[in-house]
């Protein structure tokens, strides 16, 4: 067993390059004959009827449990704490075409900026693909170098949701609050959107300032790549931003 979560779990079955449909129906067979044990074990020690029910659901023929964000360590990946409910896999479909699937990641998360979504599913098709570390540095150098161009600024927002009036904050002040504050609002709730720039967090409706380009490389690029570097048990040292500067030529030493 690889992974287990809630109501799921993720079995390493060694059944390799076999027709799905024969995948399938090998699963089902074992979750049958597991689900008869439980049963058996549970009559035996608590003399009640079990209700809990294994079934087959999807067949992945790559897998991925990203470690907790911001993970940079060159130390041993194995030891890596994987992140709770969040976890990428190549899906095995009826026609033998593969795609990736994510699950609690920034791949599908609402308040993720678009840009770490889409990378984060690209980065994910060059690990599952097995195109190797070198396409996974050679993608993060192209991302970094089309953001400090400007060729992402409409990938940039951030969309998070106030669940309080933004007048309720007192103790510290999200920046989708100050963002809120800056649109004036006032006994309102609701999704705000926003960039960060060079001035902080402001309303992405209203005029406002360049991006900040570092904050996005340093939150929504490194972290995504060194996550996934580190599940593949790449090198992650590699992808820290050494040395930068806010300067409009956006000079950038990242180390590759």
């Amino acid at each position: 067993m690889l992974y287990g979560d809630t109501d799921s779990l993720f079995v390493q079955t060694g059944f390799s390059d076999i027709p799905l449909a024969e995948f399938k129906e090998r699963c089902c067979q074992l979750a049958r004959e597991v689900n008869s044990l439980i049963a058996e074990s549970v009559r035996k020690e608590y003399s009640l009827e079990s209700f809990i029910e294994l079934r087959f659901d999807k067949a992945y023929r790559r897998f991925l449990i990203p470690p907790v964000r911001n993970i940079h360590s060159s130390g041993d990946s194995t030891q890596l704490r994987g992140r709770a409910k969040g976890y990428g896999g190549y899906i095995l479909h009826s026609d033998e075409s593969l795609t990736v699937d994510v699950v609690g990641m920034e791949a599908v998360r609402s308040d993720s900026t678009p840009l770490a979504r889409r990378l984060q599913l690209e980065l994910l098709e060059i690990v599952f693909s097995g195109s190797g570390e070198g396409e996974l540095r050679k993608k993060t150098e192209q991302t970094i170098a089309e953001l400090i161009n400007g060729k992402l600024d409409h990938e940039l927002i951030y969309r998070k949701r106030l669940i309080r009036f933004p007048e309720t904050y007192t103790s510290s002040t999200p920046p989708q609050v100050k963002a809120a504050r800056a649109l004036g609002w006032k006994k309102k709730r609701g999704t705000v959107e926003y960039l960060w720039t060079e001035n902080g967090p402001e309303p992405a409706s209203l005029p406002h300032g360049k991006p900040d380009y570092d904050h996005y490389i340093e939150t929504q690029i490194l972290p995504l790549v060194r996550s996934i570097a580190a599940a593949a048990h790449w090198d992650t040292d590699c992808f820290v931003m050494r040395k930068y500067s806010k300067q409009a030529d956006m000079q950038i030493e990242m180390m590759f």
